[in-house]
């Protein structure tokens, strides 16, 4: 891709992988990518010309053990490098802000996920594990920053998935979720600053059940944060707690 302001990039993409065995897989995931400076990043009030675009490079590596379709384990280590990623930055004189390019952000983590169906039992679950730094420019006479860069992202996430199906008619399901603490950002409107608050941790139930007595006839049930879990994913907005949806479906 070339452009008059912000020049000339280019991508690649690498995706093998190799069967060791009848039931075992190795996979890899090499890649880049560019994203260009939106228009109002470059001529906003706070728009800055001399940006240049984001770059990433993104790495993925993993192993999967099968048995079939829905009998497997996977694990996939995965790596992201990004450079020169857009930024708000706060001045002290009009327009009061501007962008610019952070020097880098950086994350990795694991991946691990399981499906086993036994009869008529079906579970499924995964977690991932995530962490990543940011580092800002200090200035001409210091050095750079490197601070934790998991806005809203917790570093440990879980979830398993279970269903029974009780013969042709009735199923049960049920999602057990877990989400860890997470830091998120706020304008304080007293100090006029943006502050960091931790998002505490949450574990939420929900549970689905469906009763289908003839082809053409349905019930179903969907309870959501069964145990009336109170929890935020964004500072200052509550999620709904314990909630209901009942109903019919039939078809003429």
């Amino acid at each position: 891709n070339r452009h008059s302001v912000y020049g000339q990039n280019w991508t690649y993409t690498l995706n093998p992988f190799w069967n060791l065995a009848e039931r075992l897989r190795l996979l890899i995931n090499v890649a880049s990518s560019f994203k260009a400076p939106s228009l109002f990043y470059l001529y906003s009030p706070y728009g800055n010309l001399d940006l240049r675009p984001e770059t990433s490079t993104n790495l993925d590596a993993g192993a999967q053990f099968s048995v079939s379709a829905n009998r497997y384990v996977r694990a996939v280590y995965f790596r992201r490098n990004i450079r020169d990623a857009v930024f708000f930055e706060s001045l002290n004189v009009a327009p009061f802000g501007r962008y610019v390019n952070l020097t880098r952000q950086d994350a990795h983590g694991l991946e691990l996920d399981a499906a086993w169906a036994v009869g008529r039992v079906q579970l499924t679950g995964n977690y991932t594990y995530l962490n990543g730094t940011q580092t800002v420019p200090g200035g001409a006479n210091s050095q750079d920053v490197t601070t934790p860069n998991l806005l809203r992202r917790p570093r440990h996430v879980a979830n398993v998935v279970a269903s029974y199906q009780f013969g042709k008619k009735l199923m049960l399901s049920g999602v057990l979720r877990s989400v860890g603490a997470r830091t998120d950002r706020f304008f304080n409107e007293t100090t006029f600053r943006s502050e960091d608050v931790t998002l505490r941790s949450y574990t939420t139930l929900d549970v689905y059940g469906r009763y289908q007595p003839t082809a053409r006839l349905s019930f179903f049930a969907d309870l959501q944060n069964l145990t009336n879990a109170q929890y935020f994913e964004v500072y200052g907005f509550a999620s709904r707690r314990f909630n209901a949806t009942v109903g019919a479906v039939a078809t003429f």
